[in-house]
């Protein structure tokens, strides 16, 4: 997935388990781009404290995702050319950001919506 997106040199790109590999990761190190990934075996992992932090870290992004595509229909702009697209988009991680926003400034969990809403 990440030569589609083509990171630019200097960026990291976070995987699973199923993207470690020693292969992968010298050939985005030679386009300058770092892959951080655990471990692929839970059990024979050498840094299990490393292998936590990163999945906790994808976690959260992949609930951002899923409440992008959730709540906000990210998936379905109907924008019928790049500029009614990018700024439908814009609009949506903005709603994103600012129940973020309300939620941390509560003192609640930055992603948990459902509290806006009922509490």
């Amino acid at each position: 997935m990440v030569d589609p997106l083509d990171p630019p040199p200097g960026s990291a790109v976070v995987g699973d388990r199923n993207y470690w590999s020693p292969k992968a990761a010298a050939e985005l190190a030679d386009r300058g781009v770092k892959l951080v990934a655990p471990f692929r075996t839970k059990s024979k992992d050498p840094g299990p404290r490393r292998s936590r932090r990163i999945s906790r870290f994808r976690w959260i992004i992949e609930t951002a995702f899923g409440q992008l595509a959730g709540r906000f229909h990210i998936e379905r702009t109907w924008a019928r050319d790049v500029w009614h697209l990018s700024h439908r988009v814009i609009r949506k991680v903005l709603g994103h950001t600012i129940a973020v926003w309300l939620n941390v400034t509560a003192g609640r969990p930055p992603l948990d919506f459902d509290g806006l809403v009922t509490g």
